[in-house]
């Protein structure tokens, strides 16, 4: 899964799109940023 946010985005929501993730047993993530081009 891959997900894509903008510096608009509450992180509330994000944090909200993992715990459903964990709740389904998907317990291996990787957080990865990058600065606009």
């Amino acid at each position: 899964v891959e997900l894509k946010s903008d510096k608009n985005a509450k992180f509330e929501s994000f944090v909200q799109i993992i715990d459903l993730l964990k709740a389904k047993e998907h317990e291996n993530f990787q957080i990865i940023t990058e600065k606009n081009r």
